[in-house]
């Protein structure tokens, strides 16, 4: 078989760079439309190159109404052009019957040149080119109470960056007046290095004030700057009075970060003037919302709970033997949220449960030590607090709330009472809550010992500690309670991030035969004790969806499942992938972490 590749066999043959007739060439002229027409005598590689280039161009000038075509002189005569000698080293513009401008071929060496330089003529009188800081002043004062500027600094005509700018202007240039420079100097003259700056001058109400400049940092391209137009375009601080799970603005479209800033009534005036200060700080970076406080007390069923105040709260706690406290603020929005499954809490136990609003009673939270809101801590008479540092959702609360009301640690002291503690037996009505029973064992005749009844597999397990100290026996129960290779959650990922091992994540979407074996091949080395180094887990993109993007970020793309992948969250951030093309053995999994260890891997991404 033979197979045989010509980029430029038969140019009128091409597929979208049209090859014209004498009578096409003047119907496009007697049309009226913008055409970028190119006269060729011979070909050569020169031209050849040229007409690749051209052809490319094509398709991007036609999305802006402009035709891009070809004219064989061998075989159609146009006069006046055909007839110039020097024809193949130019290319021309028209606009209907007006011939605008002719390029030399070498000044549309690529598509960014050639897009850029044909919409630079055609939006002459759009775009305003400066040379000093003198010229950018006189249009920012001619343009005071009118119209925004956008001034940009490219590297040269032609470049990337220009052509980003011109299809910019050609989509806005009804709005904002455009201003390009290619000076160096006057870059520096603005004293930042951006090389897009917008001129706030439509706001300007004296002629004596100045523009006020913000400036973009990114890269100039087509959908950075439109992206950025599109944040400046939108309300500088938006006020809404709605919870912020509900709030959309053009910036959570985007995903960018958005800036909440909780006010109530007799703070507005001074809230609203930091929110804007805030909003120009950050503009095009990150959004600012005011969200405007309403007492969404009134809308909670409160009466199962008790307001304490700096009176009340010392009494309180003498007088009852646990009392759970929440202490919040009436504007902190993870508070209000809080404050619904407190109640639930409320509703189904019942406890004496009680509410410090630290925005009434300050001191009360200062003397607690109470440094971040919800914070929440259970008094039990003669014991220190007890600070709750779960999920701030219902049935974690209720299982803190359960199990600390018991007496603790609990005192065995016979062989049945220990075998019916890990069975479970002993306060039978707390097993829901209790997935986990720890025994310590310390004896001046033997060494100290921590043994783990795990409910769920009915299995015991038992570690040996030689010094041991409050830290340590802290840091083997914290790792008893956490499966040895578990599924991640957007619920359970805090949990395992605590361990700051770093993460080597199975990322799946299905059970077919390969991530079954992947699965299994990993629970082996587990088992083996060949990964204590690592927390070794799985994201199923079937329950999280989250992990897609996850893995969007890490790898910049997303391929096909499962993936292995080694993050070090806690040192550097730095992402590893396992080979895609491999399987996920065991052999070759701990080859690929040796490598990885050695610096004989480069990371995917940081």
């Amino acid at each position: 078989m033979l197979i045989y590749i010509c980029h430029f066999c038969a140019f009128g043959g091409t597929k979208t760079l049209r090859s014209l007739s004498h009578q096409h060439f003047f119907n496009i002229l007697r049309s009226g439309k913008t055409s970028l027409i190119y006269f060729r005598r011979t070909v050569n590689p020169t031209v050849r190159l040229f007409l690749e280039q051209l052809e490319q161009s094509s398709e991007p000038l036609d999305e802006y109404g402009i035709t891009v075509a070809q004219v064989n002189c061998a075989i159609e005569n146009i006069p006046k052009y055909c007839e110039d000698e020097g024809v193949q080293k130019k290319a021309y513009l028209f606009r209907g019957n007006i011939m605008l401008r002719s390029f030399a071929t070498d000044t549309l060496f690529d598509v960014d040149a050639t897009v850029a330089n044909v919409l630079f003529i055609l939006l002459f009188n759009e775009i305003r080119y400066v040379s000093s800081m003198a010229d950018l002043q006189d249009i920012e004062n001619n343009m005071k109470g009118k119209g925004d500027v956008i001034f940009t600094f490219v590297g040269a005509i032609g470049v990337p960056e220009h052509r980003a700018i011109m299809e910019t202007a050609f989509v806005y240039g009804s709005k904002y007046q455009f201003v390009l420079t290619t000076e160096q100097a006057l870059l520096e003259g603005l004293g930042f290095s951006a090389r897009l700056w917008f001129c706030h001058c439509k706001m300007v109400a004296e002629k004596s004030q100045a523009c006020r400049r913000s400036y973009y940092e990114q890269p100039l391209t087509t959908v950075n700057i439109h992206r950025y137009l599109k944040v400046l375009d939108a309300p500088l601080v938006m006020e809404v009075a709605v919870e912020p799970e509900k709030v959309s603005t053009i910036h959570v479209q985007l995903k960018m970060p958005v800036v909440f800033l909780f006010t109530q009534k007799e703070t507005y005036e001074h809230d609203k003037t930091t929110a804007e200060y805030i909003a120009w700080q950050t503009l095009g970076i990150a959004g600012v919302v005011l969200a405007i406080y309403r007492d969404r007390k009134r809308e909670l069923n409160l009466e199962l709970l008790h307001e304490l105040t700096d009176q009340s709260f010392n009494a309180t706690l003498k007088g009852a033997a646990n009392v759970l406290v929440v202490f919040y603020t009436a504007w902190d929005a993870v508070s209000q949220t809080f404050l619904r499954s407190y109640v639930e809490a409320a509703r189904r136990l019942e406890l004496f449960l009680a509410l410090v609003n630290c925005g009434d009673w300050p001191d009360v939270c200062s003397k607690q030590n109470v440094i971040q809101f919800p914070t929440i801590k259970m008094y039990s008479q003669g014991d220190n607090p007890l600070l709750y540092n779960g999920m701030l959702g219902t049935e974690s609360l209720l299982k803190f709330i359960m199990l600390s009301r018991e007496p603790h640690p609990i005192k065995l002291t016979s062989v049945d009472e220990v075998e019916a503690y890990l069975r479970g037996e002993l306060h039978s009505d707390l097993r829901s809550y209790w997935e986990l029973s720890v025994l310590g064992l310390f004896s001046p005749n033997m060494k100290e010992a921590l043994v783990f009844a795990r409910h769920w597999t009915s299995s015991t397990e038992c570690i040996h500690i030689e010094k041991p100290t409050t830290e340590e026996i802290v840091y083997a129960v914290k790792n008893a309670t956490l499966e040895k290779f578990p599924e991640v959650t957007v619920e359970n990922l805090a949990v395992y991030l605590q361990t700051q091992k770093p993460l080597l994540i199975l990322f799946i979407d299905n059970d077919d035969p390969k991530t079954t074996k992947a699965k299994e091949e990993l629970a082996e080395l587990i088992k083996i004790k060949s990964l204590q180094t690592y927390t070794t887990c799985w994201i199923d993109l079937r329950n999280t969806h989250v992990g897609g993007e996850i893995l969007q970020v890490y790898l910049n793309h997303l391929p096909q499942l499962p993936v292995l992948v080694l993050v070090y969250i806690h040192s550097g951030g730095h992402v590893f992938a396992f080979p895609e093309e491999q399987l996920i053995s065991r052999k070759d999994v701990l080859r690929w972490l040796n490598k990885v260890q050695a610096g004989q891997e480069d990371p995917s991404s940081k």
